[in-house]
């Protein structure tokens, strides 16, 4: 029997899925960039796009919105937006 591996965001939809009427905002690291989660949790979804994201739509309007503002300013000005640190 081999391993079987799953991608974060894959291996979250099943548990968020069942608990987002109890979430309020969700906190993730770029494994977690998915249109999946940004369109379940819109713009209370605080992860990370990845570093090539684009900036257009393309499914999720929200993640889109917020990589533009990323491209635009900083990812040190969005981190601090959304009170995160690094270290």
């Amino acid at each position: 029997m081999g391993e079987q591996i799953t991608h974060d965001s894959k291996a979250a939809r099943k548990l968020l899925s069942k608990m987002k009427n109890n979430i309020l905002r969700i906190f993730g690291d770029r494994g977690y960039d998915s249109k999946y989660i940004y369109n379940m949790f819109g713009y209370n979804a605080v992860i990370p796009p990845r570093k090539n994201a684009s900036t257009k739509s393309r499914g999720s309007y929200a993640r889109a919105k917020i990589v533009r503002f990323i491209k635009k300013n900083s990812m040190e000005q969005w981190k601090e937006n959304n009170n995160l640190q690094d270290g």
